[in-house]
């Protein structure tokens, strides 16, 4: 007897206009076809990621264009409304500013089972996951029904809160996202993603650096220059010296824009 056909169905998390579209995958020069990579959209800040495969520039323009947004691209107006648009279309995101160091891939250290992972300026495991003080410069999040309420609620709230920019809106209403959304809401250690607030002299874990507790461009910019440059000295260095230790990131927080934010 011959294996019954299963019928043909849509992918999950494919988009319902181009199921039945999709591009077979392009073969490599030893015949093997190439593998999905992430992509960055590039000229914008801060930076959207999405997968290659689920989106194109003009395709994610298309989507998040709403009326009264001046214009049709990833700018400043229009990102406000890129992100809720992007978890209804069934994609997860990862959503950074622009002043931040990336070292090594950041996936793998997301929580599975949360809705959304976001950054910390000070983390401690044995606080409550809501009592470290979050910080959205750098948050991942998954596309379900809890998302795609959370961010129709958070931009909601701006109205409540004027004048305040988005990541001081998310820390007022963070409770009120797990009390009567039920979103899962979990920080990320800063061994894995630090900033200048706190950071961890730990070369082999280290995923990303955020320049917060840091106040104007040019210092942000001086200081991310000294920590890539300690990057490039660790990874010259050869796999006995590594194991020797003593690395320092040789970045000075002042001591008032310390304290201002609460680190010890």
């Amino acid at each position: 007897m011959g294996a019954a056909r299963l019928p043909a169905r849509p992918l999950p998390r494919e988009l319902p206009e181009r199921c039945g579209h999709r591009a077979p995958p392009q073969p490599t020069s030893r015949g093997r076809p190439r593998r999905p990579r992430v992509r960055a959209l590039q000229g914008r800040a801060p930076s959207l990621l999405l997968p290659q495969r689920h989106v194109r520039g003009h395709e994610l323009r298309q989507a998040v264009h709403e009326p009264g947004l001046p214009g049709a691209g990833l700018d400043q107006a229009h990102l406000p409304a890129a992100r809720p648009r992007a978890v209804e279309l069934g994609y997860n995101f990862l959503f950074t500013d622009c002043d931040m160091v990336w070292f090594r891939n950041p996936f793998r250290h997301f929580p599975v089972y949360a809705d959304m992972s976001c950054s910390s300026d000070d983390f401690k495991p044995s606080r409550a996951p809501l009592d470290n003080p979050l910080n959205t410069g750098l948050y991942y999040m998954k596309s379900t029904n809890r998302t795609i309420q959370m961010m129709k609620y958070w931009r909601a709230a701006r109205e409540r809160f004027p004048g305040q920019h988005d990541q001081a809106v998310f820390v007022n209403i963070r409770h009120e996202l797990v009390s009567k959304l039920q979103v899962k809401i979990e920080p990320l250690e800063t061994v894995y993603f630090g900033g200048f607030c706190e950071y961890h002299d730990d070369p082999e874990k280290v995923c990303t650096i955020h320049a917060c507790c840091c106040i104007g461009l040019d210092i942000k910019v001086h200081d991310l220059k000294d920590v890539a440059a300690d990057w490039k000295n660790y990874t010259s260095l050869t796999p006995e010296q590594r194991q020797k230790g003593g690395f320092n990131f040789q970045v000075d927080v002042p001591d008032q824009v310390s304290r201002f934010h609460g680190v010890a």
